[in-house]
Parts: C-alpha cells; sequence; structure tokens
C-alpha cells in the first residue's frame, strides 16, 4: 500500500465563482538540482479527487514526495489507486513535461481495474488530453465510487462542475459534442465513454476513437460516468530556450 499525505479543501462546484487560486509557480530550470524546483516547474501540486456518490469534489496537495519516487504517469496514478483501491477509482495522470515544449508531452494515462481481466490496466490517452488536464490547474484526477445517476465530469480553470448525464444516454460522438459545446462551452478535450453496450464500448478522446482496449468506458460506465470534459486557459511556465531544445530532440529523433 502506498500512503499519499494529503491535504483537503473544497473544490468549487456547479460553475461557481469561487476558484481555488493554484500555488504561485516560478520559471525555473528543468534540469535544475533542487527537487522542488522540479517539482513547482513541472507540476501544478493538485490533485483533484470526485466522489461520483456524492456527488462532491475536494483538492488533494500532490506530495513533492510522491514526484520524487514515481516522477509522474503511470507509476504515480498506481501510487493513488492504491490510497484510494477501496473505492475502485477510476485515476488519469499526467507526468511531469506533460503540457511542456517537450517531443511527445502530449499524454494523459487512465489508470483502473479492467471490468474485462481484473486486473490494473493503464490506458493511454492522447490528442490534447494531457496537456488540457495541466492546464485547468490539475495534475491528477482520481474518480471514485458510484454515482447513482449519470452524471458527467467537467474540470475547467480549478474548478470542477458535475451535472446531469441522462440527456448524453444513447448519443453518437458528434451528437455528444454539439450538446456539450451548448452546454459547457466548448471543452478542449474529452473522455467518452461511448453510446454502445459497455461490453463492446471503447474511450474515446476524439472523432476517431482512443486506445482503451482495457475496458475504461466499461470502468467509467459502471460508475454511471458519461463523460469527462477538460478545458483550462492556464499554462506552465518554461524557460525561454525550451522550444529550441525540442526542436533540437525532434531532429535527432529524426535521424
Amino acid at each position: 500500500m502506498h500512503h499519499v499525505h494529503a491535504v483537503y479543501r473544497p473544490v468549487s462546484l456547479w460553475g461557481g465563482k469561487t476558484s481555488i487560486p493554484l500555488a504561485e509557480r516560478r520559471p525555473g530550470n528543468p534540469g535544475g538540482n533542487q527537487d522542488m524546483n522540479f517539482f513547482e516547474t513541472h507540476y501544478n501540486g493538485k490533485i483533484l479527487l470526485v466522489d461520483a456518490a456524492g456527488p462532491s469534489a475536494e483538492l488533494i496537495s500532490l506530495d513533492s514526495s510522491l514526484v520524487r519516487e514515481y516522477l509522474g504517469g503511470a507509476a504515480l496514478n498506481r501510487a493513488l489507486y492504491d490510497r484510494f483501491g477501496d473505492d475502485d477509482p477510476v485515476v488519469f495522470g499526467t507526468g511531469p513535461l506533460t503540457g511542456s515544449f517537450a517531443p511527445a508531452s502530449c499524454l494523459l494515462v487512465a489508470t483502473f481495474r479492467s471490468p474485462f481481466t481484473g486486473r490494473i490496466a493503464n490506458v493511454p490517452l492522447t490528442l490534447r488530453t494531457g496537456p488540457q488536464v495541466k492546464y485547468t490547474g490539475f495534475d491528477f484526477i482520481v474518480i471514485r465510487r458510484k454515482s447513482s445517476n449519470p452524471i458527467v465530469v467537467v474540470a475547467h480553470n480549478e474548478t470542477v462542475r458535475i451535472a446531469p448525464g441522462e440527456a448524453y444516454d444513447g448519443l453518437q460522438l458528434s451528437e455528444m459534442l454539439d450538446r456539450a459545446r451548448r452546454e459547457f462551452g466548448r471543452p478542449e478535450s474529452f473522455v467518452w465513454s461511448g453510446a454502445v453496450t459497455p461490453s463492446l464500448a471503447a474511450a474515446a478522446t476524439g472523432r476517431g476513437g482512443g486506445f482503451d482496449r482495457r475496458g475504461l468506458a466499461a470502468a467509467l460506465t459502471e460508475k454511471n460516468i458519461k463523460a469527462l470534459f477538460i478545458y483550462g486557459n492556464d499554462g506552465l511556465p518554461f524557460g525561454s530556450d525550451d522550444l529550441a531544445h525540442s526542436d533540437r530532440l525532434i531532429g535527432e529523433m529524426k535521424k
């Protein structure tokens, strides 16, 4: 069992005006020697914990010791999964370079117990999902327990909205997007549990579908979650020479 030291604070629900300010993030050298400098530069320091049964949401401080031990992504996801394992969570996690200029840094990883195999699975979610989670002000999103009714979860600029999801039942992907834009504005990214039966569904992150082969859509459906919508207007502070470093790395990769 991995232990997560958490400090809880409320997150505004239903589009409330009271948002949680981000901790100050100072630009720094990503290659620096100070652990805290790395932590503050590459992470927001925040985990969004959604209790689908409430529904309710809380903010947890991301402990820098977890970053030192697990770095991020699937490994840190698993530590958070173990912390909330009794509630059968679905954990969405970023890495330290997610949302940066680093090549291939757009990934978001979902960690959950597969309803198909009964084993812990990791599913990569591409396109803009990873950076958009970072830009909302959160590094990880943990969804636990089960809602009694269909819901959608909307993460936007340090706030979360949990809204009824009955109207999304039976919609095709294009119909879902049209409705989400009317209801919530224009989400930049999404994880959609699908319109078909859970045993056949694959979670989609774009009009072309996604890489879900382990039952992420089924895990979300079991929690009565129709979709996770993500859109943030924030960014991350990186050094002025990071874009040049990225260009050099891409050049090396193409050789």
